[in-house]
């Protein structure tokens, strides 16, 4: 199954008191364009209108470290998927099972 999330390496950015998580996968002439999401209250990046997940109530070193999460989600999830593989290789079908399942509610949702 083809990923529909936007492909990594993705990084985290700090710029107009807001954490802006971006992506290399789509370059601008400025190299790291493609905009994810943002940590905080602010609704522009580059000057163009973005979303904003919430971040009422958090500290800056939460929002950080939430962004820091979500900007490694896309290396996390190919480490899982082939950790999974390897666990089936091994027979360990319960810690497979895990694995698969937490792979299918970061690609389809379903948890």
């Amino acid at each position: 199954m083809k990923s529909k999330h936007t492909n990594g390496p993705w990084k985290t950015e700090r710029k107009n008191c807001c954490t802006h998580i971006v992506s290399e996968s789509k370059k601008g002439i400025h190299g790291w364009q493609s905009h994810i999401t943002t940590l905080g209250d602010h609704l522009e990046y580059d000057g163009k209108p973005c979303g904003a997940v919430d971040s009422q109530d958090k500290t800056q070193a939460e929002i950080n470290a939430n962004a820091q999460l979500i900007a490694a989600a896309p290396e996390m999830l190919a480490a899982l998927v082939e950790c999974a593989k390897q666990l089936r290789q091994l027979d360990c079908k319960g810690h497979a099972a895990v694995a698969e399942k937490a792979i299918a509610k970061a690609k389809e949702g379903k948890a």
